[in-house]
């Protein structure tokens, strides 16, 4: 079973590019302040349900 990681999907933020995780209560990224989105940990895509 694959495990979902919170994540920001803004390509241009610096927490998707450090690939931080964040924890399942949080709402917003804290870098760039968009909303997070359940992501592969793997290639850190956006995924379409939570697992």
């Amino acid at each position: 079973m694959v495990k979902a990681f919170k994540g920001c999907v803004n390509e241009e933020c610096i927490a998707r590019i450090k690939k931080i995780s964040y924890k399942n209560t949080d709402e917003f990224c804290s870098k760039c302040g968009l909303p997070l989105s359940f992501v592969c940990k793997d290639c850190w895509m956006e995924l379409e349900d939570k697992l």
